[in-house]
């Protein structure tokens, strides 16, 4: 299951709604797992916090194929919501950061 939730994580990713605050679960869900395994040291360590994250956010495999289908039918919705994911990953990357500072490096980051 942990590699078909993965899998699916990347399509959504990659490219592959209706109700606006639905979509706006899966663009938190969506940051939280990149911001998470942005401090992955390994792929067994990115799946274990996609799944920690799917979990925080109570989204379902499931629910996450469903989502995925949804915006690879509707490609312009698609963009508003690849937009609120990305403003919602530079959010977290900034809060992240020693004193806000969008300039400074991610904890974690490879000099």
């Amino acid at each position: 299951m942990a590699k078909r939730i993965a899998a699916l994580l990347l399509a959504l990713a990659i490219g592959c709604s209706r109700d606006r605050s639905a979509d706006a679960r899966f663009v938190d869900f969506y940051a939280d797992v990149v911001h998470a395994q942005g401090t992955a040291f390994d792929s067994v360590t990115a799946v274990d916090s996609a799944l920690a994250v799917a979990a925080r956010h109570g989204v379902t495999e499931q629910e996450l194929a469903a989502f995925r289908e949804r915006m690879a039918r509707s490609p312009e919705q698609w963009v508003d919501v690849w937009e609120r994911m990305q403003a919602r990953l530079r959010e977290l990357e900034t809060a992240s950061k020693p004193n806000g500072d969008p300039a400074a490096p991610s904890p974690g980051a490879i000099p």
